[in-house]
């Protein structure tokens, strides 16, 4: 494992290789919880294991204060689809379901809990998302088709398939993330592509994203979000380590002199490339999606700039960075039913709403 034996984990790194530790645990606490971000206060959440089997170099669930969990190992959390069900039952309001925000939930060591998780969610008719790098099973496709409440984000920062082993070590290639994008417009849900964490000299050149924009748009994402990686100090250290073990010293070393120049700000703790550097390529993005999209695709920004910041929100072509239009929920005698004011409503965090509508759950409003 890499934190307790570091010259064997990046002598297998230098030979292809991205070692990961998986075992399960069973889950005590209540899984449906409201996400840390402020932004995402109006949304719950449900995590389908701790760490994530993925392992990219830039990966945020193995910072602190996070998991806690040495790079490279994954819980799964055997009982959550039991533990969800017990928790539904006892909810009054459901707030729409990020699934999952701290690891990706099409995970192959997770094939089972995530349909068996989808399986009670349609079953509820609850309201739910996810975002994903990973292949969806068919599966799941067939329990969502005709659902009426999912969304879905794709995760994909570029076609070369050689940069996708570096950046992506355990993720599934590029040709299967296109053909989620297919196969998710098949059944009714016409996704969200997230180009999303950009990596400085990595997979930010123009040729590169201008071709990844043509294919994407011509397979149907209606939005696009753009967002630069942010840096912790232990995503920095392996991220660069990673890099000099398969050749790419040169790089690793332009990375520490971007992220540790004092034009690099902090936004939510995370360390991100100098101002000047995301706004140029961010611009050029938005006009990208523009020309190529002909005005029928958006494009937002994600966590470029603190709360009273605007200037990478003029790049927005909406009015919220994430267009998830999916409403709460309310128990109406033994069904859920969506809350009539929130059915048409784009606002991510209504405490108003939330207080007024929400008795039972006020207290799922705590960060956790």
């Amino acid at each position: 494992m890499y934190p307790f034996h570091p010259e064997c984990y990046w002598r297998r790194v230098e030979g292809g290789e991205t070692p990961v530790y998986v075992e399960s645990r069973l889950l005590q606490s209540d899984p449906i919880k409201t996400p840390n971000l402020p932004c995402l206060r109006g949304r719950f959440k449900i995590d389908l294991t701790d760490g994530c089997y993925h392992n990219c170099i830039y990966c945020y669930t193995y910072s602190q204060p996070r998991t806690g969990l040495p790079r490279g190992m994954v819980l799964i959390r055997r009982n959550i689809v039991e533990k969800v069900s017990r928790q539904i039952a006892k909810l009054s309001f459901v707030k729409p379901i990020y699934i999952s925000p701290n690891c990706d939930p099409f995970q192959e060591v997770v094939r089972g809990e995530v349909k068996g998780l989808v399986e009670v969610l349609v079953r509820e008719g609850l309201p739910f998302y996810f975002v994903t790098k990973g292949a969806i099973p068919k599966e799941v496709l067939d329990m969502v088709n005709g659902h009426p409440y999912i969304d879905a984000q794709i995760s994909l920062t570029t076609l070369d398939e050689d940069t996708r082993e570096v950046t992506e070590p355990n993720a599934p290639p590029v040709k299967e993330r296109l053909k989620g994008i297919e196969r998710l417009k098949e059944v009714g849900v016409k996704p969200i592509l997230r180009i999303d964490p950009l990596l400085p000299y990595i997979t930010d050149d123009e040729e590169g994203l201008k071709d990844l924009l043509k294919t994407v748009i011509d397979l149907g994402v209606r939005h696009v979000i753009g967002s630069y990686v942010g840096m912790r100090p232990e995503i920095l250290s392996y991220l660069t380590h990673f890099l000099e073990a398969r050749g790419m010293g040169e790089v690793a070393q332009r990375y520490r002199d971007l992220f540790q120049s004092g034009d690099s700000p902090i936004v939510y703790n995370f360390h991100l490339a100098p101002i000047k550097y995301r706004y140029k390529r961010l611009r050029w993005l938005s006009q990208e999606v523009k020309k190529i999209g002909k005005g029928r695709v958006t494009f937002s920004t994600c966590m470029e700039e603190g709360p009273k910041e605007t200037l990478f929100k003029s790049l927005w072509t909406t009015n919220v960075c994430e267009p998830v239009q999916l409403p709460t929920f309310k128990r109406v005698r033994n069904h859920f039913k969506p809350v009539k004011e929130c059915i048409d409503c784009l606002t991510r965090i209504c405490e108003k709403c939330f207080h007024i509508h929400h008795p039972y759950t006020k207290n799922l409003l705590d960060y956790s």
